[in-house]
């Protein structure tokens, strides 16, 4: 090889199934409802919102975890005073 990179920029699936769709509903081969001609849209749409809202809520669940965990509290304290300290320290000079 000489060193090139190839790169995916193709048409995806969804999109090459949303043209399809719209290519045969234009031609009058099925007779669907625009709202399914137009899945792929809504459908990979819905998938992303999905998978977002199950990413926040993981990560608000794990959030609520380390809050009760002791050693999270008493890291905080740690941060809470070394921030107090180096603020009186600064505030000296």
């Amino acid at each position: 090889m000489s060193g090139t990179r190839t790169t995916g920029n193709g048409i995806g699936f969804g999109s090459l199934l949303l043209l399809t769709f719209i290519i045969l509903k234009l031609c009058g081969v099925i007779d669907w409802s625009w709202w399914w001609v137009l899945s792929p849209l809504w459908i990979g749409g819905g998938i992303i919102l999905l998978a977002a809202i199950l990413i926040t809520a993981a990560r608000v669940a794990e959030d609520r975890h380390r809050r009760r965990d002791p050693r999270y509290a008493a890291a905080q304290e740690i941060r809470r005073y070394s921030d107090l300290l180096l603020r009186g320290r600064r505030g000296h000079r």
